[in-house]
């Protein structure tokens, strides 16, 4: 634990004992979470830590949570991280839906994360 959280710290992520001590007993001090914290933070993403361990608490997938939000972001596309999580609680594989809604948005410019988000968690996107 103290391991972790030198590293973390030395990483520039603003963490503190306590905290490590609170997820070690929430058991949510996982190498999933803390390397979903690590990239989350060294990409600029705005995920708090309570966010990404409520996510795992709830059976979520931090890491693809993570890597699509990044992938969003390397693409210029505005998105509500509240509506990524839920995509991830909701029906999961969110790494698959936003590999989808990438590929849609090349060819439909018009399409917004939040619009499609709403239209797949209804079950409703994509259209085959």
């Amino acid at each position: 634990m103290i391991r972790a959280w030198l590293h973390l710290r030395r990483s520039g992520v603003r963490i503190g004992w306590g905290q490590m001590v609170a997820m070690r007993l929430r058991k949510t001090l996982t190498p999933e979470v803390l390397a979903a914290i690590l990239a989350a933070h060294k990409s600029g993403l705005d995920f708090t830590i309570a966010e990404l361990e409520a996510q795992y608490l709830a059976g979520g997938n931090v890491q693809d949570v993570v890597k699509s939000a990044m992938a969003l972001r390397a693409s210029a596309v505005p998105f509500d991280r509240r509506k990524l999580l839920g995509v991830d609680l909701a029906r999961g594989n969110t790494w698959d839906f936003v590999g989808r809604f990438l590929k849609a948005r090349q060819v439909q410019r018009d399409l917004t994360f939040e619009g499609v988000a709403d239209r797949y968690l209804r079950g409703e996107w994509p259209v085959e």
